[in-house]
């Protein structure tokens, strides 16, 4: 057995095979990080995520100052999103003077799923000085996109445009995030060229059909809008299939198997810790317009969409990290209650948080993880934001999300995650009377002091009405679908901006009722 022999069947894809390899070989030879890295990547490509990071850690700990061993660690923590340990790896990275394309890459695709964009943007321009073609087009558009979080349009648009005539393979994302930007710094002509372009692929011509949905309900061509994010979606779907049968299971086993698992234990430990505030709903409900009010406000710290509580809850079960929705019995509930979760959150996001302010954690998917807020943090507040059925059925509907919302691209399959998402809500409302705080968005934009006041009352804070002009003026990242909007401030814009399309939300509208 060789390493030559690991890898050759690492490239063939014959991953047990090379797990097998690899394990015989470390045990021969401990002290090899080139047989450490190798057998990280059979690991990874495996998706034993566990054993992948522990493999690549060792490997990066033989020689730390090794870039491709930083890289293959990093890649080994992406399905963690593990912030003290990537950033560490980033910032050290960051002294050295990389060239490598593949590790740039790496570094820059890790600073992204922390949410460290300015350190991805310093990645992506190395990225873009050493790499060609298509790699160098992808750069400008992710440096574009850093840009665009950071509130810097005018940069993003130069480097949309740069990426989209630098590569045609790059172009439909190019002309997606343009129009996200501003519809109109793309034109009607433009982008049906794009789609009758027989070298675009079709899921490629996605982002052109979003796009090209964007622009016509910008123009108030409606009916054209509905028909261009449906053909978009009809692409998008077969990519993140949604299976009813397993997410209803799902969200039974989040109910019925919190309860079934028993008192969560609190630590002396957990006593200790800040109880976060947490802002769930469904993605595109105003989420983050209530977020920026709370950092408007100084005394509250946006940590952003944060994984954590999902992947602590795998970790404590001591799982290989897999996308939603996993099974969870009775006994690993019991499992949960007793791994003193506060803690382990605790830990995951203390490099993100910063002394004397309140953390809140804005990932709208937290509210599948309502049982576990509530019992593991006894005073942790939540506040739940949502808009009218039919709004937030077309907030969706009309965005092109990653794999986190699987169930966004049909009306039957969003009808049927908004039916179970409001029975958990209602579910714990029930067993947790006046934990939860209930913002409805029509309210809040219409009403935007009474609605502040409000939730500032209920976190315990002070309020102040200027606050409601501070909402989106702050300088720093937004990463959300939903950046552009919130800069602009609370406003009644897009307070009735579904009611074009009734006609087209009515399966939607029948299935929910």
């Amino acid at each position: 057995m060789t390493i030559q022999q690991l890898d050759q069947a690492i490239n063939k894809g014959e991953l047990a095979l090379a797990i097998r390899l690899g394990e015989s070989l470390y045990r021969d030879s401990p002290g090899s990080q080139h047989v450490a890295l190798s057998l990280s990547e059979a690991y990874r490509q495996a998706g034993k995520t566990a054993q992948a990071s522990q493999t690549a850690k060792q490997a990066y700990h033989l020689d730390p100052a090794f870039v491709f061993a930083q890289a293959q660690y990093l890649r080994c923590l992406l399905p963690y999103a593990d912030h003290k340990a990537m950033f560490e790896i980033l910032q050290q990275a960051l002294k050295l003077d990389i060239h490598d394309p593949w590790c740039l890459q790496v570094f820059s695709d890790a600073a992204v799923a922390i949410d460290e964009w300015q350190v991805a943007s310093e990645f992506l321009g190395k990225l873009e000085q050493h790499s060609q073609g298509v790699q160098k087009a992808q750069a400008q558009y992710m440096r574009g996109v850093s840009f665009q979080v950071s509130g810097m349009n005018d940069k993003a648009t130069l480097l949309f445009r740069a990426a989209q005539h630098s590569s045609g393979a790059v172009a439909p994302r190019a002309l997606w995030s343009l129009t996200s930007v501003d519809p109109a710094a793309v034109t009607t002509s433009e982008l049906d060229a794009a789609l009758g372009d027989p070298s675009v692929s079709e899921q490629e011509k996605r982002y052109l059909w979003q796009a090209s949905g964007q622009k016509r309900h910008s123009e108030g061509d409606h009916e054209q809008a509905f028909d261009c994010w449906q053909r978009a979606n009809t692409l998008s779907e077969p990519l993140h299939q949604y299976s009813h049968q397993r997410w209803e299971d799902f969200f039974a086993q989040l109910q019925d198997g919190v309860i079934c698992g028993g008192e969560f234990v609190r630590s002396a430990e957990a006593e200790q810790t800040e109880s976060p505030v947490f802002i769930v709903g469904l993605p595109r409900s105003g989420s983050t317009l209530v977020e920026q009010l709370l950092v408007a406000s100084g005394q509250v710290q946006a940590l952003g969409e944060l994984r954590d509580l999902e992947v602590s809850v795998q970790e404590v079960l001591g799982r290989d990290i897999r996308p939603l929705p996993f099974d969870i019995s009775n006994d690993d509930w019991c499992r949960v209650a007793q791994s003193d979760l506060a803690v382990h959150y605790d830990k995951r996001t203390a490099s993100r948080r910063e002394k004397g302010v309140i953390p809140c954690d804005k990932n709208p998917a937290n509210v599948l993880w309502l049982g576990i807020i509530l019992n593991a943090w006894p005073t942790a507040r939540i506040i739940h934001v949502h808009k009218a059925p039919e709004a937030a059925c077309l907030g969706a509907y009309r965005q092109l999300f990653s794999a986190a919302a699987p169930w966004s691209y049909r009306l039957e399959d969003i009808a049927h995650y908004y039916h179970h998402y409001r029975a958990l809500i209602s579910f714990w409302e029930d067993r947790f009377p006046g934990r939860i705080l209930d913002v409805q968005y029509e309210d809040f934009v219409s009403h935007p002091k009474e609605q502040g006041r409000k939730i500032f009352q209920y976190l315990g804070l002070d309020w102040r009405d200027d606050l409601v002009a501070g909402v989106g003026q702050q300088k720093g990242v937004i990463p959300t679908a939903s950046s552009s909007q919130v800069r602009a401030g609370v406003h009644q814009g897009y307070l009735h901006a579904w009611e074009p399309y009734k006609a087209q939300l009515a399966l939607f509208t029948k299935a929910i009722s």
